[in-house]
């Protein structure tokens, strides 16, 4: 982007000349309800996520609330600094590091506003933590389906899957609404589209209107090979999502932006989909003598019935937990093999999501005789070894192991 160049959401990016630290700070402690750290210690401490990559922050800033937000951003944009909403910092690829000024949601900006157990859907603030959200979900016999490996201190920062995505989707398939705040200050709700409100944006005027309207002439020019070229993947999770302002899509803002990660709104708000849980549940795990076999008897199990979760992981785990000295109860329940398969099925009772659990088992040809497990506490020992593979299991230099 060149210098002075304006963003759809209305963000003059000035690199022709360094911010004023010291100014920017005092700003935004005297305008700014929240926490606002300069220091060296903060600054280093969010200059690195789960990735490889290390940026230093001009500094951060944790709001306490909404009008905080818009505060805040007004005094970056007034010395044209660049911004950045970040999670919990578990990006794997740097996008959650920046050189502009780090907004820190988890501090002050992390609650449940509503929960609508008949509707199934909670209002969000945008540090909430995904544990915090199926543990009041749970109460309700409900589940937010959304579970990556970081589930204990992620938010929703991007385009998570999860081990549950095969019952649930993507977050974007569990973000129904966002309210949001634009570079510029424009703040909107946003969500699936039809022609009526469209038009009642447009007639509303101002920034949201062109906001819209440009949206909608970007999907018009580019709706043909968005159609024909978008790859149509599961898990596809590395946003923008084009394909979601497709008129038989709704024009829909929300799942365009989920996956942003910030880089065109800041997110206030999130109103998230919850489903109901199922009652009991079996777990699967097969062995196999290399990761290419395993990989070969996916689609053995990807159709099966009532199937919640599927995922993979190889020995390269195993061996980097050893190398760290950890042993989760888990892998002596694995069967024999150097790769393996994980799957979960439902049922109304333990004995019928055992019985699919089994029936499935059946359809896989494997060495080592498969394992179902019923327990719920021996499930989630099998479960650990495999969330592993993101965690404890990351060695420098070595590699963390197949993540399915």
């Amino acid at each position: 982007m060149s210098t002075g160049e304006t963003t759809l959401s209305g963000a003059v990016r000035s690199d022709a000349s360094p911010v004023d630290r010291g100014r920017l700070a005092r700003d935004l402690v005297r305008e700014v309800r929240g926490d606002v750290r300069f220091d060296d210690a903060a600054r280093g401490a969010y200059a690195n996520d789960a990735s490889l990559y290390r940026q230093v922050p001009i500094g951060v800033v944790a709001p306490r609330d909404a009008d905080a937000v818009a505060a805040a951003l007004a005094v970056c944009r007034r010395w044209s600094a660049l911004v950045l909403g970040r999670g919990s910092g578990t990006g794997l690829a740097g996008q959650s590091v920046n050189t502009g000024v780090v907004f820190d949601f988890s501090r002050h900006m992390h609650g449940i506003v509503d929960l609508d157990p008949d509707a199934g859907t909670a209002r969000v603030q945008p540090g909430l933590i995904n544990d915090h959200l199926r543990a009041a979900a749970a109460e309700h016999d409900l589940i937010f389906a959304v579970d990556p490996a970081t589930h204990d201190r992620c938010m929703i920062g991007n385009n998570s899957c999860g081990t549950h995505s095969v019952y649930g989707g993507k977050t974007v398939d569990n973000v129904l609404e966002l309210t949001v705040l634009a570079y510029d200050g424009t703040r909107m709700i946003l969500g699936a589209t039809d022609d009526e409100q469209y038009q009642q944006v447009l007639a509303g005027g101002g920034r949201p209107a062109e906001i819209f309207a440009r949206l909608r002439s970007l999907r018009d020019r580019y709706a043909d090979p968005v159609r024909e070229r978008y790859p149509d993947i599961p898990c596809r999770v590395s946003g923008y999502n084009l394909d979601s302002l497709l008129p038989e899509r709704g024009f829909d803002l929300t799942r365009a932006l989920v996956g942003g990660e910030s880089s065109c709104v800041l997110v206030l708000e999130a109103v998230m989909r919850s489903l109901l849980r199922p009652r009991h549940r079996a777990r699967l795990v097969v062995g196999y003598p290399e990761v290419i076999t395993a990989a070969e008897h996916v689609t053995d199990l990807a159709g099966g019935d009532r199937l919640l979760a599927l995922e993979a992981f190889d020995s390269t785990v195993v061996a980097n937990l050893h190398r760290r000295g950890e042993h989760p109860p888990g892998l002596d329940d694995v069967p024999e093999g150097v790769a393996w398969l994980l799957a979960e099925y439902g049922g109304d009772t333990v004995e019928e999501a055992g019985e699919r659990a089994r029936a499935a088992s059946g359809c896989v040809e494997s060495p080592a005789e498969p394992a179902v497990f019923t327990d719920l506490d021996r499930q989630s020992e099998v479960w650990e070894v495999r969330r592993s593979a993101i965690e404890y299991a990351r060695v420098p230099g070595v590699s963390s192991g197949l993540a399915g």
